[in-house]
């Protein structure tokens, strides 16, 4: 029972570094000029130019669809927990949500299911990251 216990102090105290780390990582870096998405992971933040992505709007649903695979390639590099990206001069953020999760983040406009290891899930096969509008 204390086992138990001290593992769930520990995942707590882990997921509130992670959040911190992300904070700490926008808070520097002032790209909102709408010209790339960047994706935040836990220890790196990939910047993708919007020559290599466009975004597709469909109903409650995005599609970030890439161009080559090299992009996807570097994008998969990355446990990301947080994407920023704009529509229409707006900046917007998506979170990260694992795909059996029943809740949907908070502080974002649009979530992504990841796998149970934090990596995007149905990049490579489609070039695409498939998003969700959060609906309050």
């Amino acid at each position: 029972m204390a086992q138990y216990k001290v593992s769930q102090l520990a995942l707590v105290v882990i997921t509130t570094l992670i959040s911190l780390s992300c904070i700490n990582k926008e808070k520097t870096n002032k790209m909102n000029d709408c010209s790339s998405i960047m994706f935040f992971g836990i220890t790196d933040t990939l910047s993708i130019s919007g020559k290599d992505y466009k975004i597709v709007e469909i109903d409650s649903e995005l599609e970030i669809k890439f161009d080559n695979l090299e992009v996807v390639e570097q994008v998969e590099t990355i446990k990301c927990n947080k994407v920023r990206f704009c529509i229409d001069g707006k900046t917007l953020v998506a979170k990260s949500n694992p795909v059996f999760s029943s809740t949907v983040p908070d502080d974002a406009e649009y979530f992504f299911s990841t796998n149970a290891d934090g990596s995007l899930m149905n990049l490579k096969g489609e070039k695409t990251l498939y998003m969700r509008k959060i609906t309050n």
